[in-house]
């Protein structure tokens, strides 16, 4: 038994005798603190120090210490007038930052999840890493033309705004006067008084593929120079003007001006605010892409224990050599990931699918996309002869 369930199971006990009108809340944070809220007819008639002193006692008996907190003890009567409510506590960390989400998941249960995100309509899936160099950027761009081919109108976003390279990739000009990051800039300075003065329609450029059904559009990071180095360095993404967070306010003119079928967005890798950004406000699942070794599975690992099932999410192995001891090394590496995630790993990427359909679950198994030697020496993508190692990306997507 842990130790937040035994410390709930004495307040229960102790506190919460009338749940209509009782309740209580434990936040526990990283640094070691523990906040404890309480709404007890049991207060009635006591001071604030004997309130105190009683849940003081309560965590010694328990042989409980932490590092400071608050303290929130109050009747039903006095919750009621100073407008108290567990739903104002829950709701005060907006998940923005991976700082807000090591909050939100520290406090979890054993086994317990976020509530998962509602996929929107279109769908946006981030292409993830914690380290570089696996090919996830690559993986984008084919999956992108598959899908494209197959008849879907697709946005791929380069977010990668420390490390841009999505539209150089696809060998698109530089005609385009903005970027996503002069986007969001632009809208983390909007108010009722100003006009947005970079529109949706600056930061998209249609990639011509011949004999396509469907369509592909790019949005680039933006044009490098030194003003763009400071524009990202001093760029918030977690800023809210109007009530929106800067994704929301393209996902809907981008909605608005295309209606794609499904974005695809490039994220940077690592723990970094622009990771955060793809997968917390952008994504509503994940494909977090890593190779077969210990330093790739310690970090997916952990964001894993971060997402906490906040979105889907899928595994790709990437590149993978067809050597026997690599191969080994996957399935090794992908036991250590499910015995830590079983969880969290077997989340549907696309949602529920209709009952007698084909299931496609995230993680089981992951995919496995192998090491492609032609890779090395181009300079702009697709390589149609290599697509068809990215097809079960795009299956698992659409």
């Amino acid at each position: 038994m842990t130790w937040r369930t035994s410390l709930k199971e004495r307040i229960e006990k102790e506190y919460i005798h009338n749940p209509s009108q009782e309740w209580f809340y434990l936040y526990h944070s990283t640094f070691g603190s523990l906040d404890i809220a309480i709404v007890s007819d049991q207060f009635i008639n006591l001071s604030r120090g004997e309130r105190e002193e009683r849940i003081k006692d309560l965590l010694s008996q328990l042989d409980l210490t932490f590092k400071g907190g608050m303290r929130m003890l109050y009747t039903p009567e006095e919750a009621r007038r100073d407008d108290f409510t567990l739903a104002g506590l829950e709701g005060r960390l907006p998940t923005f930052t991976w700082l807000d989400l090591v909050f939100l998941a520290a406090n979890l249960d054993e086994h317990e999840l976020l509530d998962r995100r509602e996929p929107r309509n279109p769908r946006t899936i981030a292409f993830y890493s914690f380290k570089g160099g696996v090919g996830r950027t690559t993986a984008l761009i084919h999956v992108a033309w598959i899908l494209a081919m197959q008849g879907h109108k697709v946005v791929a976003v380069d977010l990668d705004l420390e490390a841009p390279g999505l539209a150089s990739a696809f060998n698109l000009s530089s005609d385009l006067p903005y970027g996503i990051a002069d986007y969001l800039e632009d809208r983390a300075h909007l108010t009722k008084d100003l006009e947005p003065q970079v529109s949706v329609a600056q930061i998209v450029k249609e990639v011509s593929i011949p004999n396509a059904s469907g369509s592909l559009f790019v949005v680039p990071a933006g044009n490098l120079s030194l003003d763009y180095i400071a524009m990202v360095y001093i760029l918030r993404p977690s800023v809210v003007r109007l009530g929106k967070d800067p994704w929301t306010f393209f996902f809907e003119d981008i909605n608005c001006y295309l209606q794609p079928d499904i974005i695809l967005v490039d994220s940077h890798s690592g723990i970094n605010k622009w990771g955060a950004f793809s997968l917390l406000q952008a994504a509503d699942e994940a494909l977090i892409f890593l190779y077969p070794d210990q330093q790739n599975t310690q970090g997916v690992d952990l964001v894993l224990k971060a997402l906490a099932g906040k979105i889907g999410v899928q595994l790709v192995f990437s590149p993978v050599p067809s050597d026997e001891f690599v191969q080994k090394a996957v399935a090794e590496q992908w036991s250590l990931l499910q015995q830590g995630h079983t969880d969290i790993l077997t989340l549907p990427i696309k949602g529920e699918l209709a009952e007698g359909s084909e299931s496609r679950i995230a993680g089981n198994p992951p995919i496995i996309v192998p090491y492609l030697k032609d890779l090395e020496r181009a300079s702009s993508f697709p390589i149609l002869p290599l697509a068809s190692h990215y097809m079960r990306i795009a299956n698992v997507i659409c």
